[in-house]
């Protein structure tokens, strides 16, 4: 089974993490949050936050990294435990779901972390993404073995799985977009999951 690479936090890390995350599931805008607000709701003092973090931008963007590898790890595990290429990608879908549909403080930070911080250490750290070439890696291989994928460039196979699977997502948060009492929302999942695993399947 592959897994990520990352390190785990401190305990107190995660809390802060989770603080965050809670606060912007409330509602709390990104710009206006403070150390202070964080920190107390994490309930340790504000100079614990300072023992690990410069600043409240490099807190956010630590923040982001950690939820986005606590969904790789997840990833990975359901693509080590796939029956075949089609659960994977099944799972994948499920991801974004989540994403999109019950974790709106992360799309938050997300969406902070593609705006940019502006030091270059933290920009180096973002773009990290050894977590998730392990993750297309053992879903291209998932897929080699059941014969479904039949290129071996594995830049193109990691190109066509996430132009497929952020189509997806782009679609399902459209779809809701357009559609705000969501009703009939199960149905059009389920008619863009078949779409997305169709057109993988037709480009690889």
């Amino acid at each position: 089974m592959i897994s990520p690479i990352y390190k785990e936090p401190t305990e107190k890390m995660i809390r802060l993490f989770d603080a965050v995350a809670a606060l912007l599931e409330e509602g709390a805008d990104v710009k206006d949050l403070k150390v202070i607000d964080i920190t107390e709701r994490a309930g340790i003092g504000k100079g614990t936050a300072y023992e690990y973090f410069k600043s409240k931008e490099e807190l956010l963007l630590e923040a982001q990294i950690y939820y986005f590898d606590q969904k790789v790890k997840w990833l990975c595990e359901r693509v080590g435990t796939a029956g075949n290429f089609a659960e994977a990608i099944e799972a994948c879908c499920k991801a974004i779901d989540d994403m999109l549909e019950n974790e709106a403080g992360m799309g938050v930070l997300f969406r902070h972390a593609l705006a940019g911080a502006e030091e270059e250490e933290t920009h180096t750290r973002c773009e990290d993404t050894k977590g998730m070439d392990l993750f297309f890696a053992g879903l291209a291989q998932l897929g080699q073995r059941e014969g479904i994928i039949q290129n071996a460039d594995e830049e193109e196979i990691r190109s066509i799985l996430i132009t497929e699977l952020v189509g997806y997502g782009i679609a399902c948060h459209m779809w809701t977009k357009r559609h705000p009492d969501r009703k009939g929302y199960d149905v059009y999942q389920i008619k863009m999951k078949n779409h997305c695993l169709k057109a993988i399947n037709l480009l690889l």
